[in-house]
């Protein structure tokens, strides 16, 4: 099978249906448009539609090129494989070149990216001792032993007998700087106290006893079981609140003011929820529970999230209270002891322990 055209066998063969002839449809193809629809071989008018794909075994080996029969024809194609050989090399060469380029570079800024985290860690622990020695040496110059600690010929002795008595059970008291800001903050109550003006109409003992239910409602929402309740109206939205709700599980819900869906949700004790207390602004939940922990939840993103949880006292915690300041916050427990946080570091700033162990 022989192509009419060409004379070889055709790689891809088609038929005419009008005079039977074989044709390499490449060919045969480009003679139509040439011809302008002719046949080579009669003459007659052919289109593509009267030319039928001849099926071939897919076994055949592919015929070898007229040009390939001679010497010089097979040195060409020789000669041309081997150039298409090198150019793939090159090729490979250039993207061997371009990737060892761009793991120097990305190995170049894991290198730096981590001399940068090791010095800022350094910097992050250096701060903090010096952090914890500032502490160390307030309170000791608070508790009336300034002298002792200007007349020791060694800072480090000093701190280290502050370090041994800040383990016993001594009352540690709070800083200058947190007992100033308690101080102007009651001064401002006081002051605003003093410009409140007074409240007419008020109720006098003698009419409560005509006092009534007008209005009650059932808080419930599937999945909550209540141990302790809070609510709290936002500032500068008086009509808009939320309802605190922390359940037995330790988990603790944000409601909306009806009660009748939950807004957001965290988890904040491996136990119940014994206590709660809220922000002026409703912006930071303190939470207490049966694992002796105080949790900080925080309101981001549309809701409360979590933000830290600690452990100081060695009993139940009965009871938490944020400071009107909003940046403390005072919690105490079984055992007779109580203390004061800070809300924005997360750390304790004083506690004191009753000697007679009582609540």
């Amino acid at each position: 099978m022989f192509c009419a055209i060409s004379g070889v066998t055709p790689e891809e063969p088609v038929v005419s249906k009008k005079s039977g002839h074989v044709y390499e449809k490449r060919l045969i193809l480009q003679h139509l448009i040439a011809s302008g629809g002719k046949d080579p071989e009669t003459g007659e008018d052919l289109t593509e539609e009267d030319l039928v794909s001849v099926k071939v075994s897919g076994s055949s080996v592919k015929p070898t090129p007229t040009t390939n029969t001679s010497i010089p024809g097979t040195l060409t194609q020789l000669r041309n494989e081997w150039d298409s050989v090198m150019l793939e090399s090159f090729k490979l060469k250039q993207t061997l070149k371009s990737t060892r380029l761009e793991l120097s570079h990305s190995l170049y800024y894991y290198d730096a990216s981590l001399r940068v985290i090791a010095r800022l860690t350094d910097e992050r622990d250096e701060a903090r001792k010096a952090l914890m020695e500032l502490r160390k040496k307030g309170v000791y110059m608070q508790d009336g032993n300034e002298k002792k600690m200007n007349g020791s010929s060694n800072l480090n002795e000093a701190d280290a007998m502050e370090v041994e008595k800040a383990g016993a059970d001594e009352p540690q008291l709070l800083s200058e700087e947190v007992i100033e800001n308690i101080g102007k903050k009651a001064e401002a109550l006081k002051k605003w106290r003093m410009k409140r003006p007074a409240i007419s109409g008020l109720l006098k003992p003698s009419g409560s006893s005509g006092l009534g239910e007008k209005e009650s409602r059932k808080y419930h929402v599937e999945g909550v079981s209540v141990e302790v309740m809070r609510t709290a109206m936002k500032v500068e939205n008086p009509s808009y609140g939320h309802v605190f709700v922390g359940c037995s599980d330790g988990s603790c819900k944000v409601l909306n003011e009806q009660c009748t869906e939950i807004q957001s949700q965290f988890k904040a004790h491996e136990g119940g929820i014994g206590a709660l207390a809220v922000s002026s602004a409703s912006d930071v939940v303190i939470s207490t529970g049966a694992d002796q922990k105080s949790s900080v939840a925080r309101h981001s993103d549309g809701g409360f999230s979590q933000k830290a949880s600690f452990k100081c006292h060695s009993m139940d915690i009965t009871g938490c209270s944020i400071h009107p300041t909003d940046d403390y916050f005072a919690t105490c427990s079984k055992d007779g002891k109580w203390a004061v946080h800070d809300i924005e570091t997360v750390t304790t700033l004083a506690s004191v322990v009753d000697p007679d162990g009582k609540q």
